[in-house]
């Protein structure tokens, strides 16, 4: 049956960085798809024929615009139908269920990492907790992208007849190419020697990625000897001025290195030995999945959905504390032959897109 469907974001940037597969999915098989998002970059050539709706979500729960992007669905799904309303990203997801309540239409929420989790502040399980909880009377289907997530909404109670469901998050399709023109000129910029050992962390510089710690875990590195270590931060954030000025006040300078944000991760990867993760939550992270993809092994912090992703030893490592991130970058660099990494086929965007069909089906797209 050909369905009308909704896809809901906080921002545009998310739909062009994660949805856009699953968007040409449901297109490919004849359904109409609908976009409603706060337009903050301008949305992908490949839904440039698709109707969008600008609402007025901001990322701060207390923002008064929020109050509007309430009242802005109200009247969308007061004026126009929609067999599926499917929303991602908590803030616009509680907006959604809320002016959604009532309405004949299917209710999804991809929930890409709860904001309350194992190690999560007791402020995070007595504020989101219980809003997901109580929202969750108000959904058909909780979509979640790793298993503790899923065990966790698996005890809430939805709609009549509603379901919790797991998919492997995004997925990945990066394409393992060899650019030895841009690993030189990296090489170059950087003054990169034979001798020396690539460590690479893409995500945003920002206090949820915890990239305190490996500068801290650098200095130590370098302290006891092994000044030929390099560790590329690709991306940028709200910590970046922080973060570049403790690098200079530790004169780490030729150690770390800030690279601003970074359209193709794939020639940092190809000169990596090691892929490292501080962060201090994920859903299901891209970053890591990318480099197991490459064949690069990785060190990254024993957190929900890293452990999803690490199922065999010859992967890498997981860590708790700096001391054992320490130890596990030295582990992998001195004993290279041990460590094949790779990442298994149930993490390609296919698979992904494919799961969520089947969740579609359910409701009879």
């Amino acid at each position: 049956m050909v369905m009308k469907i909704l896809q809901i974001t906080t921002i545009s940037n998310t739909i062009n960085a994660f949805l856009i597969p699953h968007i040409e999915a449901l297109i490919a098989q004849g359904h109409e798809v609908e976009l409603a998002c706060r337009i903050e970059n301008p949305l992908d050539n490949r839904l440039s024929h698709l109707k969008r709706h600008d609402i007025s979500f901001q990322r701060n729960p207390l923002a008064t615009d929020n109050l509007q992007a309430y009242f802005q669905l109200k009247q969308l799904f007061k004026q126009t139908h929609y067999d599926i309303i499917h929303t991602h990203t908590p803030n616009a997801s509680v907006i959604t269920r809320l002016a959604a309540h009532h309405q004949q239409s299917y209710v999804v929420y991809t929930a890409h990492g709860f904001h309350f989790y194992q190690g999560a502040p007791r402020i995070n399980w007595l504020a989101y907790y219980n809003i997901e909880k109580l929202l969750a009377h108000y959904t058909d289907k909780i979509v979640t992208i790793n298993t503790e997530d899923y065990q966790r909404a698996s005890h809430f109670k939805l709609k009549k007849h509603g379901s919790v469901h797991q998919i492997p998050g995004i997925g990945t399709d990066i394409e393992v190419v060899h650019q030895p023109e841009l690993t030189d000129t990296i090489k170059q910029q950087y003054q990169l020697t034979p001798a020396d050992k690539v460590l690479v962390f893409a995500a945003e510089l920002s206090k949820g990625k915890n990239q305190d710690m490996l500068i801290n875990v650098m200095a130590q590195l370098v302290a006891e000897g092994h000044s030929n270590y390099r560790l590329f931060l690709l991306g940028n954030g709200p910590n970046e001025a922080a973060y570049r000025q403790r690098i200079q006040e530790l004169n780490l300078e030729r150690n770390i290195f800030l690279t601003g944000l970074v359209k193709d991760v794939r020639p940092y990867l190809d000169l990596a030995d090691v892929a490292v993760s501080s962060s201090l939550r994920e859903g299901l992270p891209v970053n890591v999945m990318e480099a197991l993809a490459y064949g690069v092994p990785v060190v990254i912090t024993k957190i929900r959905g890293h452990v999803d992703l690490l199922q065999q030893p010859n992967q890498g490592l997981l860590i708790t504390n700096s001391q054992e991130m320490v130890q596990g970058i030295k582990t992998i660099l001195n004993n290279p032959q041990k460590y094949h990494a790779e990442l298994p086929a149930t993490f390609t965007v296919n698979s992904s897109v494919q799961a969520m069909q089947k969740i579609y089906a359910e409701m009879g797209a």
